[in-house]
């Protein structure tokens, strides 16, 4: 015999309702439901009824036990509970153990009613996570006690005026209305800092300190509305004005023609780069003020100064934290939900790259965490992904982890993937301008010592000057029209190897470095759909169903043919091609999952 001790005696009425009416099919009472209790005083057992018949609950008290009965309900209507103190065949009503004053009484009368406590929500504190260590030491009897505290515990109050008083932060999870007055506050500070307005940043700053937004970004317990309002605000605060001048300025390149570009670029993997941020176009440089006012002028205002390093550090472990997670199915995700999680990361990310903050390493990890598969084939577990097994997980489980996008992400993580995704691409396409010019830098100084070589070898011959000035037609043209003639190699194939305007030397040479770039790009099945979008519409802009037509047939035809037995096996992809046709696919399986509701995701999506 088994006896389990409780300090309390509690039934479900669902439970008891689906025992004496079997055939219920789990459906609740829709014209009530009348549940009894008694008790006997003389064995000490409670034993419970549901409409008029025994139940299976019944329990053993020990003497001298005392009863509090009590429901727990989630009222419906106004009229949920009707207490009855009646009697059975064989028990006496509650009344006549408790209620004994009526016989004292002359004349009899009814019992008094019994009034019922209810139990509502007044106010409660939260416990901090982290205690203080408090270390105490008895110096002598003179000098008494030493308390030492190594690291203090933060918190973040808000102060409420009209009932002057102070709570965590971390409480307004239970109370709406605060939640969202103070959600909507930080919006509006955010949207003061609208086109570099430096004035009101640094006045807001005064308001909201850094100790404050590194507190807010740090707390794995804030709410979802808080937490994305904090960090919104500290990229509208510190940010948000450079990473827009960053986004105007994507598509203007000033490169310096210096050895340091030829050097860069030795290596072919850096021309198609999307592992490294490092370049030699002259770009706006990032500069912060200090927060103590000694700016006069307000011309000289910029963004309020931010430790971004530290922010960066925080922000690569905390997304690599995210991803780890993320794994499987999470029940209570930082911030409530998938879009609280990664939206507020992968935004704060997004800006950092913009301005500079990210460097190859931190670029590096990212990539393994959006794909680790194409970026990371050679580790067998990447450090991104170390984390223990679980009980039921087996070693090949753990070694194939999933990356962001085969995530199951909601919309907002999506879009905030694409605009990441956009400005990478950004950086590969810096690397590829500046790759043509440090190629076209030397191959522009041969073609001229060429063409130098052949003038000077006309001028040394014993010519007529009828040919001599038909040879020498090229040198008096102006230098657009001259470096027509010389680079026109597809009009020569009639022309002798004589009366060619350049070596064939410096034409193969042109020729391989061209082939070479654009068997890195894939142009070819992109320029086939535009050629049948082109024969197919009527000249006018393209529909947005076109275009993700197109996409849809870009795709198919970039998947590689199946290779004959005679063919030598292809070359090896790079990660960067791999990738291309990783996003394409993953772009494609989005679009056939779900319907989207944000037309904005579309829109950048097949942009």
């Amino acid at each position: 015999m088994a006896v389990d001790r409780s300090s309390c005696y509690m039934v479900r009425a669902d439970e008891l309702f689906n025992q004496v009416t079997p055939d219920s099919g789990g459906k609740g009472a829709s014209q009530g439901m009348f549940i009894g209790c008694t008790v006997d005083t003389a064995t000490g057992y409670i034993n419970f009824y549901c409409e008029g018949k025994p139940t299976k609950y019944i329990y053993k008290m020990e003497p001298g036990t005392k009863l509090f009965p009590a429901v727990f309900v989630e009222a419906t209507s106004k009229e949920m509970l009707q207490f009855e103190l009646g009697r059975t065949s064989t028990t006496l009503p509650l009344s006549s153990a408790v209620l004994l004053n009526s016989g004292k009484h002359l004349q009899p009368q009814f019992p008094p009613r019994l009034k019922v406590q209810y139990l509502r929500p007044h106010q409660w504190a939260r416990v901090p996570n982290i205690n203080l260590k408090v270390h105490a030491l008895k110096l002598s009897e003179l000098r008494g006690w030493s308390t030492l505290c190594e690291d203090s515990v933060s918190m973040l109050a808000l102060h409420i005026p009209e009932e002057d008083r102070c709570i965590d932060i971390l409480e307004l999870i239970e109370m709406d209305k605060l939640l969202s007055f103070h959600y909507h506050t930080l919006t509006l500070y955010a949207a003061l800092c609208y086109q570099s307005n430096f004035r009101a940043a640094h006045t807001l700053c005064t308001y909201v300190d850094q100790k404050q937004l590194l507190f807010a970004i740090q707390a794995d317990y804030l709410s979802g509305p808080l937490r994305r309002g904090f960090y919104d605000l500290l990229i509208a605060l510190h940010m948000e004005s450079f990473a827009t001048t960053m986004e105007v300025c994507k598509n203007e390149f000033i490169i310096p023609v210096i050895p340091e570009l030829k050097e860069l670029y030795e290596d072919d993997a850096m021309r198609h780069s999307l592992r490294s941020v490092t370049t030699i176009s002259i770009r706006p440089e990032m500069t912060m003020t200090d927060i103590d006012g000694s700016v006069e002028d307000l011309k000289d205002l910029s963004s309020p100064y931010f430790p971004l390093e530290i922010v960066r550090d925080f922000t690569m472990t905390s997304i690599s934290e995210a991803v780890r997670l993320n794994q499987v199915h999470i029940r209570d995700p930082i911030g409530g939900s998938n879009e609280n999680l990664f939206v507020p990361l992968l935004k704060l990310i997004d800006k950092l790259l913009m301005v500079g903050i990210i460097n190859d390493e931190d670029l590096d990890r990212l990539l393994v965490m959006i794909d680790p598969q194409t970026w990371d084939p050679e580790k067998e577990k990447s450090d991104v992904f170390k984390f223990q097994r679980f009980p039921s997980e087996t070693e090949d489980e753990e070694d194939h982890r999933k990356g962001l996008l085969f995530m199951e992400l909601a919309e907002g993580v999506k879009l905030q993937l694409c605009y990441l995704l956009h400005h990478l691409n950004d950086i590969q396409l810096r690397h590829r301008v500046e790759s043509i010019v440090a190629f076209s830098h030397d191959y522009v100084g041969e073609v001229q010592a060429d063409q130098l070589k052949r003038y000077v070898e006309i001028k040394q011959s014993d010519l007529p000057s009828a040919i001599a000035a038909k040879k020498t037609r090229e040198f008096r043209c102006p230098p657009i029209e001259q470096t027509k003639c010389i680079l026109g190699f597809k009009l020569w194939e009639e022309i002798d190897d004589d009366n060619r305007p350049c070596a064939q030397e410096l034409i193969d040479q042109l020729r391989e470095y061209h082939d070479g770039f654009v068997e890195k790009l894939s142009l070819e099945a992109i320029q086939d759909a535009e050629q049948e979008s082109d024969e197919s519409g009527s000249g006018g802009k393209l529909s947005m169903i076109t275009k993700v037509i197109d996409m849809l047939n870009i795709v198919k035809k970039l998947e590689p043919p199946v290779p004959p037995v005679e063919v030598e096996p292809p070359r090896e992809l790079t990660p960067e091609e791999k990738f291309r046709k990783v996003l394409t696919k993953t772009i494609v399986r989005w679009a056939e999952e779900t319907q989207f509701e944000t037309p904005l995701l579309v829109k950048e999506m097949f942009g």
